[in-house]
């Protein structure tokens, strides 16, 4: 069995394309597979991809004519992947020449299911280190904790593929923030571990950023509502924070969105999703440990934070 299969959804990552295939392809453990899926590019991924698949045997290239969004690809690799472990690379992102050899070996170790670690934002002002919470190795059953502690996007992670495969994990295909239940649905099985030190690389550039609110923004309610089926509410504080955590931050991220409007209506629905919800959030134990003083004042009042938003909308213009 290999190893390790390394998937990567491409969508028009020309400019980037390149510097992610060589990290993946020029990776220290070398019993790896690539599967690459071109979502409908319109640009020259698909010829990158084409030149590359001639020259390594172990990458495999997927052509979606049409696109089809990064979940639906995602999952047409995740169903072709035939490694012990399975992690996922963006396109315009790349990785440390060590990072597979050195998370394979962590998990194996301890015969871990789940990997995670920090990453370095790429910035075109230089390297930022982010700053995850490390936890001790275990199982949510035995450390609930732990789903509060780690980002719900794929990229910095690797996963047991016969966890994801026995319960059928996916990746949702019609909503935004697609990866969040994928991640808190494998988390569920897994025996957890972090590795210290950043082996990931997510590149900052205009497309990168998240600040325009559309109504895809309001996915995030169905969401977390799928992750808050699935563990029927247990372990209840974890869920409760990753759930006031997420639309605390959504809202954060959306504060130079022009549209008034509009922004006032995502804090609303907000604010009436986590009173619905979670009645006492603002007293959750995670919520409080990361939002302090006047944020965490501003971020628990809805009228606070449509003015506050407001006022730093006009300021930045």
């Amino acid at each position: 069995m290999t190893k390790v299969s390394v998937i990567i959804p491409v969508y028009n990552a020309e400019p980037y394309l390149r510097k992610c295939l060589d990290s993946v392809l020029e990776q220290s453990l070398k019993d790896i597979e690539v599967i690459a899926v071109n979502d409908g590019s319109k640009d020259n991924s698909l010829a990158i991809l084409r030149e590359y698949e001639e020259k390594h045997e172990n990458l495999i290239v997927i052509d979606n004519v049409v696109n089809k969004g990064i979940g639906y690809s995602r999952n047409i690799c995740l169903d072709k992947a035939s490694g012990e472990y399975i992690t996922y690379v963006d396109s315009d992102d790349y990785i440390d020449h060590e990072m597979l050899e050195k998370f394979y070996d962590f998990a194996k170790a301890d015969d871990l299911d789940f990997i995670t670690g920090n990453m370095y934002l790429d910035k075109p002002e230089g390297l930022i280190e982010t700053k995850y919470r490390s936890f001790e190795t275990g199982t949510l059953e035995e450390k609930p904790e732990i789903l509060t502690m780690v980002s719900f996007g794929p990229c910095d992670k690797m996963f047991r593929t016969r966890i994801i495969k026995e319960h059928d994990i996916r990746f949702e295909e019609q909503l935004k923030y697609e990866d969040l239940p994928f991640v808190a649905k494998a988390m569920k099985y897994s025996k957890c571990g972090f590795l210290p030190g950043c082996y990931y690389y997510y590149v900052i550039h205009d497309s990168s950023q998240t600040t325009t609110l559309t109504r895809k923004n309001f996915d995030i309610f169905k969401i977390l509502k799928i992750v808050n089926d699935y563990y029927e509410f247990k372990p209840y504080a974890e869920l409760e924070g990753i759930n006031v955590m997420n639309v605390v931050w959504q809202t954060f991220l959306l504060r130079d969105t022009k549209d008034t409007t509009l922004r006032n209506e995502f804090i609303s629905k907000g604010f009436d999703f986590l009173d619905m919800n979670f009645p006492n959030w603002r007293k959750n134990k995670y919520f409080r440990r990361d939002e302090k003083g006047i944020a965490r004042f501003i971020r628990s009042h809805k009228l606070v934070s449509m003015i506050y938003y407001s006022m730093w909308n006009k300021a930045n213009k």
